[in-house]
């Protein structure tokens, strides 16, 4: 980040046998994500709704959402306010191409969107929405859903187009009628969903081939909950105490949901800050586990290396190969025992276990508050059958497992 920082990229990536970038804010370092491909490694760069109004300028001016009373909408994640962009304007719309032009020049592979939820998010939980691209195209939207009837019960005039809607939001307050406040996130949920097939098409386009696209997602939150699913590739989900789901349950739940989707769900470490977990050794102790359930899941987790923790006070954290390089190891060396392989039973502390059609009873049994996945290869009957157990236990020490078939033969791997 600056010549004061200690932190190197490529040692990291050496060190947890690291085979891509993901989630990364190359802005304008076109000579960083040279370095990453020149070390055949692919790179996703970043867009948000909070771009800056070009590649090489910090001012955040065009194209951006508004509160009902004309203030910008901010992140509530940031303790500074960063305007956020509309993403009905088309204005906003050629911010964001301009960094994603300068980042696929640079060579990035694909493109991560951060808080993909942008304006329709902003609608919902901080009384956004209301930029006067988006205005203007509600009022467009809004006769095509309802009748002149209904909006004069609301006191809106029977031909909307040009009406000051965000006055009239401001002056009803919370008096705001609760079917036209629907109508009115109906219409910005459908005008993200046009969003990305508008950015899909700009982006395969410009780059002359399919551009891969992925963003994050709450862990508690199911592939197939957001209105904008269809539009990426993979998933990076992010756990956490205070709004995310770092169980077993959880990480199975939506590794399952992704892979009946045809696609991967893939895990970041936690996000609480001190507040939450104030210790490191608390921290690196829960992170282990996630990263552990989510391989045995067939859904593999960020790096814990530069990870973004919440909260006043709270530092980006830099796991070390000491706290987390024997979990990274351990797959690295066991490749052939991860690739290829799909889940056939699981069960764990808080969930009901879980079969493969076909399978109608247990293979394996293990101790209570033991996160235990079977997997094998399709198809493959003589192929070894894998085992995966992770320990969710507070202070657990040995675990017992017993087969229900015996095996020809069985070969115990531990993390060292």
């Amino acid at each position: 980040m600056n010549p004061n920082d200690t932190h190197d990229t490529f040692d990291a990536i050496d060190a947890f046998h690291a085979d891509r970038i993901d989630w990364c804010y190359t802005g304008t370092n076109a000579a960083f994500v040279k370095k990453v491909r020149a070390a055949d490694l692919p790179i996703f760069g970043t867009i948000s709704a909070e771009l800056p109004d070009g590649p090489d300028v910090r001012t955040r001016l065009l194209g951006r959402d508004q509160t009902r009373t004309g203030d910008v909408v901010p992140n509530p994640e940031l303790a500074f306010i960063v305007a956020r962009g509309d993403v009905a304007s088309d204005a906003f719309r050629e911010v964001v191409m301009a960094h994603c032009r300068a980042m696929l020049d640079a060579g990035v592979v694909g493109i991560q969107v951060d808080d993909p939820g942008m304006t329709y998010h902003g609608a919902i939980h901080a009384d956004g929405g209301y930029g006067d691209a988006s205005v203007a195209a509600f009022l467009t939207y809004l006769p095509t859903k309802t009748t002149p009837a209904q909006r004069r019960l609301w006191g809106l005039p029977d031909l909307v187009e040009g009406f000051d809607y965000r006055a009239y939001a401001e002056a009803k307050g919370a008096n705001l009628d609760s079917a036209l406040k629907q109508h009115f996130l109906d219409f910005h949920k459908a005008s993200l969903d046009e969003f990305y097939v508008w950015l899909r098409v700009s982006l395969d386009a410009y780059a002359k081939r399919r551009v891969p696209l992925s963003c994050n997602n709450g862990s508690n939150q199911r592939q197939d909950e957001t209105p904008y699913v269809k539009h990426f590739d993979f998933w990076l989900g992010e756990t956490g105490l205070q709004y995310g789901d770092p169980t077993a349950k959880g990480i199975f739940r939506k590794s399952l949901s992704a892979q009946a989707l045809g696609k991967v769900q893939v895990f970041s470490p936690p996000n609480d800050g001190l507040d939450r977990i104030p210790t490191r050794g608390a921290y690196v102790d829960l992170t282990r586990k996630p990263i552990a359930t989510g391989y045995a899941c067939g859904s593999p987790t960020l790096v814990p290396w530069d990870v973004w923790r919440r909260g006043p006070g709270t530092p980006r954290f830099f796991g070390t190969a000491e706290e987390f390089g024997d979990l990274f190891d351990f797959v690295d060396e066991n490749r052939k025992l991860f690739e290829g392989y799909e889940l056939a039973y699981a069960a764990g502390p808080g969930m009901d276990p879980w079969f493969v059609e076909g399978l109608d009873s247990a293979p394996v049994e293990v101790d209570e508050g033991v996160f235990v996945a079977v997997r094998a290869l399709p198809g493959k009957p003589e192929a070894p059958v894998v085992i995966h157990l992770v320990d969710w236990r507070e202070g657990g020490s040995s675990i017992s497992l017993q087969l229900k078939d015996p095996a020809k033969s069985t070969r115990l791997l531990i993390p060292e």
